[in-house]
């Protein structure tokens, strides 16, 4: 497994696109300082689920992402990703190539893919562990990182040993099944809590769904009586109503011929309307078969005159091709005949000696004449070194003059210069004395501020005083009156339980009385069923005994006459039709709402003398409770009056603090400036001084500048005569020359003629062979088109036999279609025959309807006698306030029939149902989702008790599994750590050329949470801790120990950023002889300068930043960057970004 390919897009520096590919051993990024090279191994981190931004070199985690520059715009979004080979399947996952992606957008949305698809990081973070690649192991060792495990603490250190003894993942399970076993134990306790709570109502519940079960039995018997009581006088009642029925009947039937025969004309209407339907289905079914035969058929036309029009357009092309055939086969006839005679032509080199010995003659003759012009030569540049040293003494004393102009001028500036800054210090010190006269009278103002808030903040603490105090009076006036008005409540509700109660007691004594009567209740019963009622009413009603019928309640009427005499409260009876008697003493029959009055007058007066002394005393509370309001009120004003002083005394002291240090500044700034200004006359008065200097100078200068151009121009008119000389002898050596050329020329032309012939010979052959393999290509193009041609014939044969074939299959479905058009204007005229028939039968109909409604208001009738039996048996439904029994009666009783042979005992039977509702009563309600309430509480008991036994049994197996965990991982960390020693100790070996060194373990008795410490002993020295050693000692050492893990664990790949930064040139050697080895197995992308590293590099890639800010990967030959490494001075690479 290996990193075959690294896709960056808008990462730090990398703004475009940026595909990388790599290849196992040893691949070295090269570049400058700040060209993004770092980032490459940044990136690499980064998409390994790296979560720090420091270990990416930022400072938040949204500077990875392409920031923009003068040239650039900014991007939205950073994406890197690694393509792994797996075809040796080292992470357990079916793909040859693993592509894990991480993005991040500038919102701070983020999302990480495996193979395209989204997933969690701890996925990814779980599947790279497999093959021992994590963002905090050792496969990125970033810049820094040597440093980093310098200073590492023995614990801190302890993660790279974790990383090399592939414990990790085991960590991470470790810690799953710690959490679970601690949610496991807070699900434990969570339900004991809810077992503990349910018991107490498990317990009621089941107390209460007894009494429901005893009340159940007790409505079933009462259901059955009423059943039958009701289903006897719903037989007589059935039975008067048969007979209006049948009178109904007879004239039902004249009706119904009536409307027999209007129905028949209106199905033999329907019929002929189905029949239309038919066959405008039929119609739409044909229309559309015969338009698509229709456009198939035009389709297929289209088609073959496409085929047509290719088939010509081919024929065309094999013509033109047949044509170009026969150009090329003539053209191979033309080019042999040219390749025979350049072949002949071509002949051996013919001899060249006499025109050879003219041109030496004319090369000995050059050479005299050419030793002649370097005399005079010689002495022309005697006479021009002479001038040339003249024009140089000229321009230095020229320069020396612009020179001492130019100082002058720029005196003269810095002059003008001092003079302006002189005005603006001298502007600035008036602006400061200003400044500092309007501070000391603001300083003032703010003193007389502060003293007036000061103040009134005083003031404010006495209001808030005062408002205390008057908070405290209040609410104790207030918990007074709460006091008085809840004895009130107390008495009032204990005069209408004293009510309440005698009716109860007395309610039992009275039915008992009254045995044997139809007795529905007490009316106070009744009406709580039916509506919430007054308190004051319900007491009232609680004496009123309710009866069914009028003849029951005078008899009640009678008995409650002897009650009332030996008892002092008074009864009433009422029948469930109106009928209402009040006992004792009143004989007449009286409305319901004039009638038992009296009996409560005292009562009343009493309980309203309590509600007036109740609603006094609510009264005086709700003004205590406005007072007390009122005060919070002022309360509250008070307190933000104070704490408003209190805040504008701290600004006043802070603003007045503000101007003494704005003060201070300003009488700083005045004493800078004055010295400015002191400095800047002392420095007038020497340039002063030094401008006469310089004016002295000049003139000096100018007088020798004068003579050095005289001297210049004796030594120019000696220059132009040995010019004139030179250029004699030159012209005499250019004859010679030309004369050689001449002879060389004709010799040069001879040769060239005869290479040309060659080369005429090789480009003939050359297009001899390039024309018969055109000449092939076309005979082959040629075979192709007739192919093709052929391939079309065959299909326009096919597409006319189709087209044929479709207008056969066409004919039958337009003959088909136009006989169901005759059927369907048939069907139409014979419909409207019969709708003109229709509306003389309905005529008729109304008639036979008429009679037949005069019998049915006489059935309506019986049946409305009926109904009102029907509504009797839905009030006693309802009086009895049992849904179940109201349900059972309506469903039952409006169909049922007498099937019992046996005589029914009607009064026996009421009697009974008198009995049964006086055991319901006293069982008392019950709710009807008590049972259902149990039963579901009881299931959701027992389902907890099951619960708990099962956390139970998954908390020992989850402490079986830590425990397991915790062995596996201390023995795995003792062996891996014995194994990296030894490793570790090689390696150092190697690395110093001898020595000792060894790791210590902190605390050897606890492998999990030791640190890990080193010691080490460089050849010649003594041995000692970590820190203890030199600079260039501990980066060795820890690059021993890196490679150290990467021998016992080695990763797939690594980065290694800078690593050998710190090295000198003999340790750099070992350490890339070193890195070699290890090359072996492991994939190395090394960020590097150093010559010896870039050696070894299967692999080279350079990183350049254009003038954008962005940068860009290209692939360098590592001997080029080798070599350019050794013509530079070696540098440490700076921090990039």
């Amino acid at each position: 497994m290996f990193l075959k390919r690294l896709d960056l897009v808008g990462f730090k520096s990398f703004a475009p696109r940026t595909l990388t590919e790599l290849l196992p051993g040893i691949s070295v990024v090269v570049g400058p300082n700040g060209s993004g090279k770092s980032n490459i191994a940044d990136s690499v981190r980064w998409v390994l689920g790296e979560q720090s931004a420091k270990a990416v070199r930022a400072r938040k985690p949204e500077e990875v992402i392409f920031a923009g520059s003068a040239a650039r715009q900014p991007l939205g979004m950073a994406e890197v990703s690694l393509v792994l080979d797996n075809a040796e399947s080292a992470l357990p996952i079916e793909f040859a190539e693993v592509r894990v992606t991480r993005r991040l957008y500038r919102s701070g949305d983020s999302e990480y893919l495996l193979n395209g698809s989204r997933v969690r990081l701890r996925d990814i973070t779980q599947l790279l562990l497999h093959a021992g690649i994590s963002a905090d192991g050792y496969a990125v060792i970033g810049q820094g990182s040597v440093d980093e495990l310098i200073l590492q603490r023995p614990d801190e250190r302890r993660v790279a040993f974790e990383n090399a003894a592939d414990i990790r993942r085991h960590q991470l399970r470790l810690n799953d099944t710690r959490s679970k076993l601690s949610a496991t134990e807070a699900n434990l306790t969570r339900v004991q809590d809810v077992l503990a709570e349910l018991a107490p109502h498990v317990k009621r519940l089941k107390t209460q769904a007894d009494r429901a079960a005893r009340a159940e039995a007790f409505r079933s018997e009462l259901r059955k009586l009423l059943i039958r009581w009701f289903r006897e006088r719903l037989r007589q009642a059935r039975e008067t109503q048969r007979t209006a029925e049948l009178a109904l009947k007879e004239s039902s039937e004249g009706a119904a011929q009536a409307e027999a025969t209007a129905q028949a004309a209106d199905q033999s209407m329907r019929a002929a309307d189905a029949a239309l339907l038919d066959l405008d289905e039929q119609l739409a079914v044909l229309r559309p078969r015969a338009e698509g035969f229709r456009e198939q058929s035009r389709s297929a036309e289209r088609a073959l005159a496409v085929t047509r029009e290719r088939r010509e357009g081919l024929l065309g092309q094999q013509s033109n091709v047949e044509v170009q055939q026969q150009h090329l086969q003539a053209r191979v006839r033309l080019l042999q005949e040219e390749e025979a005679e350049a072949a002949a032509a071509a002949a051996p080199e013919t001899d060249h000696s006499d025109q050879a010995r003219a041109v030496d003659a004319a090369r000995a003759v050059v050479a005299e004449r050419e030793s002649s012009l370097a005399e005079a030569q010689r002495d022309h540049t005697a006479k021009t070194e002479e001038l040339e040293a003249a024009e140089q003494r000229l321009a230095r004393a020229e320069s020396n003059l612009a020179h001492v102009v130019d100082q002058l001028r720029n005196l003269e500036g810095h002059a003008n210069v001092e003079h302006v800054r002189r005005a603006d210090r001298d502007g600035r010190i008036g602006e400061l004395e200003q400044r500092l006269a309007a501070h000391s009278d603001e300083r003032v103002r703010l003193g007389q501020s502060v003293e007036q808030t000061r103040t009134a903040s005083s003031a404010a603490v006495e209001r808030h005083r005062a408002a205390v105090a008057e908070v405290e009076h209040a609410t104790e006036a207030l918990r007074h009156a709460r006091q008085q008005a809840d004895r009130l409540e107390g008495a009032l509700t204990a005069l209408g339980a004293a009510q309440n109660t005698s009716a109860v007691d007395s309610a039992d004594g009275l039915l008992g009385v009254l045995d044997g009567l139809p007795v529905v209740g007490v009316a106070s019963e009744l009406a709580a069923r039916v509506r919430p009622v007054d308190r004051l009413l319900r007491a009232y009603l609680g004496r009123v005994v309710v009866l069914r019928d009028d003849a029951a309640t005078r008899e009640a009427y009678t008995r409650l006459q002897a009650l009332t005499s030996r008892q002092e409260s008074a009864w009433a009876v009422l029948s469930t039709s109106g009928l209402f008697l009040a006992a004792p003493g009143e004989r007449g029959v009286r409305e319901p709402e004039d009638d038992g009055r009296s009996a409560l007058v005292d009562w009343q007066h009493e309980v309203e003398r309590k509600q007036q002394q109740l609603r006094d005393a609510r009264a005086v509370s709700a003004a205590a409770q406005a007072a007390v309001e009122r005060t919070r009120i002022a309360l509250q004003e008070a307190d933000a009056a104070e704490r408003a002083a209190r805040a504008t005394v701290s600004e006043r002291d802070a603003e007045l603090a503000q101007l003494e240090r704005a003060d201070a500044s300003l009488r700083q700034e005045l004493r800078q400036v004055t010295a400015e200004r002191d400095r800047a006359l002392q420095a007038a008065r020497r340039q002063t001084a030094a401008r006469a200097d310089l004016e002295a100078r000049a003139a000096q200068l100018r007088d020798a500048v004068t003579a050095a151009r005289a001297e210049r121009d004796d030594l120019a008119e000696t220059v132009r005569a040995s010019d004139a000389r030179l250029a004699e002898v030159s012209a005499s050596l250019n004859a010679a020359r030309t004369d050689l050329s001449a002879h060389e020329a004709v010799l040069l032309q001879r040769r060239a003629q005869h290479q040309a012939q060659r080369v005429l010979h090789a480009r003939i052959r050359d297009e001899l062979q390039a024309a018969r393999a055109a000449e092939q290509a076309t005979t082959g193009r040629l075979m192709e088109l007739k192919e093709q041609i052929e391939e079309l014939e065959n299909r326009d044969r096919h597409l006319a036999g189709e087209i044929k074939s479709t207008l056969q299959q066409l004919a039958p479905i337009e003959e088909e279609l136009a006989a169901a058009e005759q059927r369907r204007a048939d069907v139409i005229a014979r419909r409207r025959a019969i709708e003109a028939d229709v509306g003389q039968l309905r005529v008729a109909e109304r008639s036979a309807h008429a009679a037949r409604e005069e019998r049915h208001v006489i059935a309506q009738r019986a049946a409305d006698d009926l109904e009102r039996l029907h509504l009797e048996i839905a009030e006693t439904a309802e009086l009895e306030g049992d849904d179940a029994i109201a349900e059972q009666l309506r469903l039952e009783l409006p169909g049922a029939e007498p099937v019992d042979p046996e005589p029914f005992d009607v009064e026996a039977a009421h009697r009974r149902i008198g009995v049964l509702q006086r055991e319901l009563r006293a069982v008392g309600g019950v709710a009807d989702s008590v049972v259902a309430e149990y039963t579901e509480l009881r299931d959701r008991h027992d389902f907890l008790e099951h619960q708990s036994e099962d956390l139970r049994a998954a908390m020992a197996e989850l402490q079986t599994a830590a425990m397991e965990l915790e062995e596996h991982m201390r023995e795995r960390f003792a062996s891996v750590f014995q194994a990296v020693e030894e490793a570790f100790v090689e390696c150092f070996k190697v690395l110093f050329g001898g020595g000792e060194a060894r790791l210590v373990l902190t605390q050897p008795d606890d492998l999990l949470v030791s640190g890990i410490d080193i010691v080490a002993r460089p050849p010649g020295k003594k041995l000692q801790g970590l820190l203890s050693l030199s600079g260039g000692e501990r980066a060795l050492t820890i690059v021993a120990l890196l490679f150290g893990l990467l021998k016992v664990n080695p990763t797939p790949f690594c980065v290694l950023d800078e690593v050998d930064a710190a090295l000198d040139e003999a340790n750099v050697q070992r350490f890339a002889n070193l890195l070699a080895e290890f090359a072996r197995d492991i994939q190395f992308i090394v960020v590097t300068h150093n010559r010896a590293t870039m050696e070894k590099a299967d692999a080279m890639y350079g990183v350049s930043m254009d003038a954008s800010g962005v940068s860009h990967v290209f692939t360098v030959q590592p001997r080029t960057a080798a070599e350019q490494a050794v013509s530079r001075e070696p540098s440490v690479a700076g921090a990039e970004s």
